[in-house]
């Protein structure tokens, strides 16, 4: 059997119609494979002229099997009025051409499509070597989501750009998605969905009650379940800022459990997202939730996790995203997430939060109720307060004797560090400060620092101050008394700057 495909056009001797098209199909062919993306689209987009869809698969009961059923389930919740077939057969090029030609025969009324995306590479040589048959035309998605028309131009292979527009299947229910492509035998899919929040005021109430997810919820005025915490309400928080970047409502889906119908729980994912012919798989982790500060294997495994969730809802069309707003990633863990495809949100990035989530949506402006909860974000004070830095406490262990005293030293140091600034003021008692000042960052040093602050400060007691510097000279350390609020009023404009 002949299963020859076109050789590769010359680039310059060709003249391409990127207008060409084809008539609308009348019957679909799909390859079964983990990647099921790019069929659920191709389904999405003709099932309004299909009257029959084959499914052609292996017996790899996984990467093949699962994957036709699944899309089988789809076709009939999306078309029920078109005919599924299936066929199974090894991934040989020839025995792929010998059961599609069969069909070709077998239906010579109808007007075909081939989707070659799915399968294997050499399952695709045997649907490319049908390239120019009459009523027949070859279709293939790119990574990068772009559909192209593949083509027979005088004995050479060209492809044809194919406009199947993103949003088409923004309009299939997450819910259908979800229930259709994670499905397995016995098994029963929930979710909930997402719900709007005034992100603004909600944000504002998480920095007035330092993080308390559930304190701030109820002052907001949200209702609560008795299991609702802090996860759970970073989720919402989440799915809320979804609802308020333009996603629909249905596109969003929160809390979705794959359990047995006995009611084991064997799968959970905090959101999915469907858009713009992406599906967008959100794992989101508080600092101590599952977790989800933690270092090394825990989180290895975290990211493993999700790539293989990812796989099974869509392959190549869909995304995952860690979200860690607790912690920065390691370099060697973040080349690893995103070296497997996904995308990380942490700590580095919470200053543009929601800058970050629209750009790995593909969503290009950020509304402005956004922006303002997101100037909120940019106050690394406030961002300290509801998402605490995972070596917090690790730098309090460390600060720490024995005996529980804890090393002021070490912890104005690394309250610097995490503000980003060459200074930190600890309120010792009453009106007594202690400044710790970098001399190695500012403009000065410590004695030139304490002749040019009083004056703005008020200080009360001259005598009572103490200026020292550490034996390396890189610190200098200031003793004062002064009001309070003198104190306070002048530092405000400097945090997260150098003095």
């Amino acid at each position: 059997m002949n299963t020859e495909t076109p050789s590769a056009a010359p680039t310059e001797s060709i003249a391409s119609d990127t207008s060409q098209a084809f008539p609308p199909p009348t019957a679909l062919i799909l390859l079964a494979s983990e990647q099921l993306w790019p069929n659920v689209e191709s389904v999405e987009y003709w099932k309004d002229s299909l009257q029959h869809i084959f499914i052609y698969h292996t017996e790899d009961e996984r990467r093949s099997v699962l994957p036709a059923q699944r899309l089988g389930h789809f076709c009939q919740a999306r078309c029920p009025h078109v005919q599924v077939d299936y066929a199974d057969g090894d991934g040989k090029p020839e025995s792929v051409v010998a059961k599609i030609e069969g069909w070709l025969v077998q239906y010579p009324q109808y007007q075909w499509v081939i989707n070659a995306t799915g399968g294997t590479k050499l399952m695709f040589l045997g649907a490319a070597s049908l390239i120019g048959r009459p009523h027949v035309s070859v279709i293939y998605r790119e990574l990068n989501g772009s559909w192209y028309h593949l083509t027979n131009h005088n004995g050479y292979l060209e492809t044809l750009p194919l406009d199947i527009p993103p949003q088409v299947t923004d309009r299939i229910p997450l819910e259908t998605l979800l229930r259709t492509l994670w499905w397995d035998e016995g098994t029963v899919i929930d979710l909930r969905p997402p719900e709007p929040l005034d992100i603004v005021r909600l944000t504002q109430l998480l920095i007035q009650h330092e993080g308390k997810w559930r304190e701030a919820f109820t002052a907001c005025g949200v209702p609560l379940g008795s299991g609702d915490k802090g996860g759970i309400l970073f989720e919402r928080y989440v799915a809320g800022a979804l609802l308020a970047l333009g996603v629909p409502h249905e596109n969003i889906a929160c809390n979705v459990i794959k359990r047995t119908c006995a009611g084991q729980v064997l799968h959970e994912i905090d959101i999915v997202v469907n858009h713009q012919s992406r599906i967008y798989v959100l794992d989101c982790k508080l600092q101590g939730e599952g977790n989800g500060g933690g270092r090394g294997a825990q989180l290895m495994q975290q990211i493993r996790n999700l790539s293989d969730t990812v796989r099974q809802l869509g392959g190549v069309g869909a995304v995952g995203v860690l979200l860690r707003p607790n912690r920065t990633f390691f370099d060697e863990e973040r080349t690893y997430a995103e070296g497997i495809g996904l995308r990380v949100l942490d700590r580095s990035k919470l200053s543009t939060f929601f800058e970050e989530l629209a750009r790995i949506l593909g969503i290009p402006t950020v509304p402005p109720v956004l922006q303002n909860a997101q100037q909120l974000w940019q106050n690394p004070v406030f961002a300290e307060r509801v998402f605490p830095g995972s070596q917090r406490t690790h730098q309090i262990a460390r600060s720490s004797s024995e005996s529980g005293i804890v090393g002021l030293e070490n912890y104005l140091c690394e309250w610097s560090r995490t503000l980003g600034q060459n200074w930190a003021v600890c309120q010792l008692w009453d009106n007594y400060f202690l400044l710790r000042y970098d001399q190695r960052k500012g403009q000065g040093n410590i004695h030139q620092i304490a002749r040019h602050l009083p004056q703005n400060i008020g200080c009360i007691n001259s005598e009572s101050e103490q200026l020292w510097t550490s034996g390396t000279g890189d610190t200098g350390y200031w003793l004062f008394q002064a009001n309070p609020e003198d104190v306070r009023r002048f530092f405000k404009p400097y945090v997260g700057r150098d003095l």
